[in-house]
């Protein structure tokens, strides 16, 4: 089912297989719409079921008029029943509660109605505008759970998140959950894939198929026993050459399948194969079939080794030579007439000349640079000289014609003075061994754990990774149940779903929590599959899994993290509730009585002038004075709480324009001052337009303000770089400020200079860096005293 490929609609994805789970960022209904509908298009088109689950800001009728504008015969889908377009309250919130159980049936039942309707299968979205932070938690154990039912059915997904409404955390949830992620950024969509899982599927698809053409493919017998002779594992081959079932040959050893003549010879092979090669040469003996009847056969054997280097066990390639040896008895026959074998004969003479070669046989003289009545090559004499010494035929010298293997034979001929050769195309036999040796060495090597067990799932197999991370040896699982690994920490469904899955001929894909040998716990990732005979009847099955431990570690963390965050939020948004009615007492509660003061100064003042002497309207002077700058720095307060609180609303500014504007601004208050405005053209910046304008207004007021001393004043907007990175500055050639006190510059009511100076809150600064760290960037200055000062930003 996963190899079935599906056209989504979506240009920047393609095709993809059933099971497919995606995510999408979005931010306007325009977005949603360019990609849900040409995706639903593609399931009408192509006979799926359909469902679209719609929320704000798209509403169902909106969503049908879209299809309409693409599909003109859309209604006839309607009415067909092969689409229904429904509001998420009658889906996700049925009686007003999210139920993720209820959710996942019914994604089941549809498909199921869906199928029995004749349909292929069914794609389906969700919008989850609706969702509230409340609820996250349960709706992304509802993500990771419709991951895993999407895995076993014909389906696949696409879940719709509003990226305005995204917090970092849950970004990540929303990624770690689905196969891939669209989002649209500035009119680009652009693709996310979840690296892990792609690895992860990767990794185990690939091991699996290897294994699947070892077992699939092969001809000649393939067999693994323990160091005693006891059968582990073959294939189909090596047990029907033998006449028994698979069952039935695993009961015996390779001893009681050889008659006893051979079993000297066959005990010095393995003892040749542990202590000096770690593999023999082809040798051949004898097989008795099940029946009785002997026959021969040829085998190579090769050694299975712990991961301590000690031999567990061996496997070899058997292959039948009944008619190999028929074949050889034709030659025999056929060497009277050499002429008529399609295959290399020569005939070579004790001093290495060479006497005769038929045609197949001159192709290798001509490749030898030699012809008959010269001499053999120096590596073929020293073979010609041991078969003289030794009168014992000599098989497997290998030689390569082209791109051919050729295995020749040296059979001395009794009471004469020279010796035949006779050789044999292999070459389609040395490539399968190589292959197989690949094959073997993959699975052996294998960075995943592999298990084989037979159809009551008893370990027939295991490679060194799982010895490896287990911490059993092979011989202490062959024969067991996986369940030894149980940790009791995986629920009981998991096991009871992988086992009608595997049973049904399907390849089942999940996790285990597992216990070592030392009882660690370790966490898996598992694909398990059936292996097939060729009459479709299961005969294994083949678990490659990968530890995703550190995986989970990381996981878990990042959940932590996220609840940290929450319960972070959650005080943040306290301590804003708190700050709202600070800030709603000091409007009402403490401007009033200021409005009084300056307010009866003010009547004191101009009722009673006369009766005041000089002293008495100076005190006046200085009580209106002070509760003006009191209102002022409520107003300033008021100002930087709403900036910090404020929602954003990003776009596209022209900062250039927007410096120049407020440069005209200041020079209409006071048309008196000759200011220099230098200002660079089209610095567009990514931001709040009234937050910017705030940030700029208050950068300039400051240059203007502390330039009011100079004879030439200029003030400079501009930009540079920075390690790559575009900064901007408003430079001026005023007052300035000592650097040794730099760490004040940007903090609440620190001042640098005295308000008889220069007039001021200082909370100006304060509020243009909370209003640039709001959007991401960094601010600082640079400045010395009487020569002016440099404010630096950056706008992500």
């Amino acid at each position: 089912m996963a190899n079935i490929m599906r056209k989504t609609g979506i240009d920047i994805i393609g095709d993809t297989p059933w099971g497919t789970h995606l995510s999408q960022f979005y931010q306007t209904r325009e977005d949603l719409i360019d990609i849900l509908v040409p995706y639903f298009k593609a399931g009408l088109k192509n006979n799926e079921f359909c469902m679209w689950i719609t929320s704000e800001p798209l509403t169902v009728e909106e969503a049908k008029s879209a299809m309409k504008k693409i599909l003109p015969d859309f209604e006839h889908y309607i009415i067909k029943n092969q689409i229904e377009i429904i509001p998420y309250t009658e889906w996700y919130l049925k009686d007003g509660i999210f139920n993720l159980q209820e959710v996942l049936n019914g994604w089941v039942d549809k498909l199921n109605r869906a199928m029995t309707k004749g349909y292929d299968g069914m794609r389906i979205t969700g919008n989850t505008a609706w969702l509230e932070k409340k609820d996250w938690k349960s709706f992304a154990d509802y993500e990771e759970a419709i991951d895993n039912v999407l895995s076993y059915y014909p389906m696949m997904a696409i879940c719709s998140y509003s990226l305005d409404k995204c917090r970092a955390y849950e970004i990540i949830d929303v990624v770690r959950n689905h196969q891939l992620a669209l989002i649209k950024r500035e009119g680009k969509l652009e693709l996310i894939q979840n690296i892990e899982k792609k690895r992860v599927r990767e990794v185990l698809q690939k091991s699996e198929e290897k294994y699947r053409i070892l077992y699939e493919t092969i001809k000649d017998g393939i067999v693994a026993t323990d160091m005693d002779g006891h059968i582990l594992e073959c294939n189909e081959a090596y047990a029907g050459m033998l006449g028994y079932s698979k069952e039935e040959i695993k009961k015996l050893t390779y001893q009681q399948l050889t008659p006893e003549k051979w079993h000297q010879m066959e005990a010095e092979k393995v003892k040749e194969l542990i202590v000096e090669r770690n593999y023999t040469d082809e040798y051949e003996k004898e097989y008795i079939r099940k029946d009785g009847t002997v026959f021969p056969i040829s085998i190579r054997v090769w050694v299975i080794r712990d991961e301590n280097g000690k031999p567990k066990g061996t496997w070899g390639i058997v292959r039948d030579i009944t008619e190999s040896r028929r074949a050889e008895e034709e030659i025999k026959n056929t060497a009277k007439f050499p002429s008529e074998n399609p295959y290399p004969v020569l005939r070579i003479a004790q001093d290495g000349t060479i006497l005769y070669a038929n045609s197949s046989g001159k192709f290798f003289l001509h490749e030898w640079n030699c012809e008959v009545g010269q001499c053999i090559p120096d590596f073929l004499y020293q073979f010609i000289t041991h078969a003289f010494h030794t009168k014992a035929i000599k098989k497997g010298i290998e030689m390569n014609h082209g791109d051919r293997i050729f295995s020749f034979t040296i059979v001395p001929v009794k009471d004469t003075s020279y010796v035949n050769l006779y050789g044999v195309d292999v070459t389609e036999r040395k490539q399968m061994e190589d292959g197989l040796r690949k094959l073997s060495n993959a699975v052996e090597q294998n960075p995943c754990s592999i298990v084989i067990t037979n159809t009551r799932g008893k370990i027939e197999y295991v490679n060194s990774k799982f010895v490896q991370l287990t911490g059993y040896t092979f011989d202490e699982v062959v024969g067991k149940n996986p369940r030894i690994l149980k940790s009791g920490k995986t629920p009981i469904e998991v096991y009871e779903q992988l086992w009608v899955v595997i049973a049904s001929g399907n390849v089942w894909h999940g996790e285990f929590v597992n216990k070592k040998k030392n009882g660690e716990l370790y966490w898996e990732s598992a694909s398990i599959s059936p292996i097939k005979k060729a009459d479709g009847t299961i005969a294994h099955f083949v678990a490659i899994k990968e530890d995703i431990t550190e995986q989970k570690r990381v996981e878990n963390e990042l959940r932590k993290q996220r609840d940290q965050l929450e319960y972070l939020t959650t005080q943040l948004t306290a301590a804003n509730k708190e700050l709202e009615a600070f800030c709603y007492s000091v409007s009402h509660d403490l401007r009033a009585p200021l409005r009084g003061i300056d307010g009866f100064s003010k009547a004191l003042m101009e009722d009673y002038a006369d009766t005041l002497d000089e002293q008495g309207k100076n005190y006046l002077h200085r009580i209106r004075a002070a509760s003006q700058r009191m209102g002022q720095l409520i107003n300033d307060l008021l100002n930087l709480s709403r900036i910090t609180r404020s929602e954003m609303r990003r776009k596209e500014v022209d900062l250039s324009a927007m410096v120049k504007t407020l440069a005209l601004e200041l020079r209409e208050k006071q048309p008196e001052r000759r200011v220099e405005f230098i200002v660079a053209d089209e610095l567009i910046a990514n931001g709040d337009p009234q937050l910017l304008r705030i940030a700029m207004e208050n950068l300039l007021n400051n240059a203007w303000k502390f330039t009011k001393t100079c004879m030439h004043a200029k003030i400079e907007f501009g930009f540079t770089r920075c390690n790559g990175n575009l900064v901007y500055f408003v430079r001026d050639n005023g007052a300035g400020f000592d650097m040794a006190y730099i760490d004040k510059l940007f903090a609440a009511f620190q001042r640098l200079h005295s308000s008889s100076e220069f007039e001021g809150t200082g909370i100006g600064l304060a509020t243009v860096q909370r209003i640039i760290h709001r959007h991401g960037g960094q601010i600082w200055a640079e400045g010395e005293v009487n020569k002016g000062a440099t404010f630096y930003f950056t706008l992500p």
